[in-house]
């Protein structure tokens, strides 16, 4: 190997090794910059709960301050199976902890236009239950949306609250898919479905539907429906001005529901625990976010505050 080859390589194995260390040292700044971020966000959570739970230098928890409060369990959304539906593992603990509470009573603060009849029928029994056990007066006070297995969960308060225009009922049960047998033939696609059990396939989209597959599907809605209308009718028995309509799953406005017994009055909830509890003094039992929520919600507040800064210094320059 001549000198300028060996000076060559040796340039080279220079110019490699530093290069490496170089990106070594990024990888470390970069591993550093994230583990001071993290550190900071944990740091600006635990300030924000601090600053949450005490105002004033006075406790914000209402049972800490020993004067008499009404416990809120807040449930709001679509209810099913999932870590962001409301289902009965993921409210469970908010429930039972409403209830084992040294509160005057309970207020299930509501709004959610439906979803899973078996998740809506589980958390409705999870309540009527504890209701049952522990002998506490329980209020239901719906905002937005107070429909289908929302309304079915509402059965289980003593009494129901709404709004003006909250959208109330849709006391029926829906199944939904479509049917695309003759799109298949026109671009020429043949369906092959295979199945042990004449009508394990029942609800294929791409395969024709017989007349005792609709009448089944009509049976299975049906049964659920019967049962969906054997709770509203146990619950407001005393209330329902008529049984007329009720239950064709049409909706109306909180003040219509009043009117035909679906609702017992109007107003927010301070209001509405004030008239019934004799105090609007509240405490929440609402699901926490996650870590992972937490983690997002604070870097987006964290950039936010960045570009706020920026955006200023911007000004200031200009």
């Amino acid at each position: 190997m001549s000198e300028n080859q060996e000076l060559a390589t040796a340039v080279r194995s220079i110019a490699d090794d530093y290069l490496a260390e170089k990106k070594r040292e990024r990888r470390w700044k970069m591993i550093r910059n994230i583990l001071v971020a993290v550190v900071i966000i944990i740091l600006y959570n635990a300030s924000l709960m601090s600053v949450s739970s005490v105002k004033d230098g006075k406790p914000q928890d209402p049972a800490l301050t020993g004067e008499p409060f009404v416990s809120m369990v807040v449930l709001e959304g679509q209810i099913g199976k999932g870590r962001d539906f409301l289902s009965d593992a993921n409210t469970r603990g908010l429930i039972e902890k409403a209830f084992e509470a040294d509160s005057e009573g309970v207020i299930i603060y509501l709004s959610s236009p439906g979803g899973s009849p078996v998740q809506s029928e589980l958390i409705r029994n999870r309540i009527q239950r504890l209701k049952e056990e522990t002998g506490k007066r329980t209020i239901v006070v719906a905002e937005e949306v107070l429909a289908s297995g929302g309304y079915m969960i509402a059965t289980a308060g003593d009494e129901i609250y709404v709004q003006p225009s909250t959208v109330v009922g849709s006391i029926g049960v829906i199944m939904a898919s479509f049917g695309a047998t003759e799109l298949m033939e026109k671009v020429g696609v043949e369906r092959r479905m295979y199945t042990a059990g004449e009508n394990k396939g029942f609800n294929d989209p791409f395969s024709p539907q017989s007349e005792s597959v609709k009448a089944h599907i009509e049976s299975m809605l049906g049964d659920i429906h019967t049962r969906f209308v054997a709770m509203v009718q146990d619950s407001r028995k005393d209330h329902l001005t008529t049984d007329e309509d009720l239950f064709d799953g049409r909706v109306w406005t909180g003040a219509q529901s009043v009117e035909i017994g679906l609702a017992d009055g109007l107003g927010p909830v301070e209001e509405v625990a004030s008239r019934v509890f004799g105090t609007d003094n509240l405490k929440k039992f609402t699901k926490e976010p996650s870590i992972l929520d937490r983690l997002g919600l604070s870097v987006q507040a964290f950039a936010a505050g960045i570009a706020s800064a920026n955006q200023n210094r911007v000004e200031a320059i200009w």
